[in-house]
């Protein structure tokens, strides 16, 4: 008895049959690539940028220890020693204090605080902050070119501050505070047709910037 041939799928490949099934189903395929592509727009349109930077140090004097004692224990003892003092929260607080990274300046959107970091319209100097004021959104409005209102909620009560602009003052949550104009142009633009505060600013402690960053040293 004649055995019957299996068939092969890959032998037998009906193109017809192939574009029929296709176009059946080609407003299914459509649609998948147009909610990928949503996706992919709202993922990179609502996620905030995260940036990564790298550097080397030479660490000269290793090289002229070696040099002079050659010893290899010693060189490697020397060198961890000086990775965890790279590493250490002291040196760290020392990096951030020459770092711009003690006020935070954010512009408020639709759905996302976007960090303006230097290039915010506006700058402020201060000296002697209240430890309340720390870590919580103070917010800003511009009246005009020369005015200022500062509106923070502080042990659950809201606070306004009206101030000049471009000019020390002095305030019952920071001794002296200046704010600096650098752009009203850019302000003008964003408050028109605003009634509430397009920006805020926030000010961090040292201490909280070497615990938020010390994590992803390497």
């Amino acid at each position: 008895m004649q055995g019957k041939k299996i068939s092969n799928l890959n032998d037998e490949f009906d193109l017809r049959l192939y574009l029929k099934v296709l176009r059946k189903n080609s407003a299914w395929i459509v649609l998948f690539f147009i909610i990928a592509f949503l996706m992919d727009f709202l993922y990179l349109r609502y996620t905030y940028p995260k940036y990564k930077a790298s550097t080397i140090i030479q660490i000269g004097q290793v090289d002229r220890q070696a040099r002079i004692i050659p010893q290899r224990e010693f060189v490697r003892t020397d060198l961890a020693g000086k990775i965890e003092l790279l590493r250490s929260s002291s040196f760290l607080y020392r990096v951030f204090s020459k770092l711009p990274l003690e006020i935070s300046y954010y512009q408020i959107g639709n759905v996302l605080n976007y960090e303006m970091y230097k290039t915010s319209p506006f700058e402020i100097e201060y000296r002697s902050p209240i430890n309340e004021i720390y870590n919580i959104p103070i917010y800003v409005s511009f009246p005009d070119e020369n005015n200022v209102t500062l509106t923070a909620t502080i042990n659950n009560k809201e606070t306004v501050y009206k101030l000049k602009t471009n000019k020390w003052e002095r305030t019952p949550i920071l001794d002296s505070l200046k704010f600096n104009i650098r752009n009203y142009s850019r302000i003008r633009s964003d408050m028109k047709g605003v009634n509430e505060n397009q920006y805020f600013f926030q000010l961090e402690r040292k201490e909280n910037l070497v615990r938020a960053y010390s994590p992803y040293l390497d």
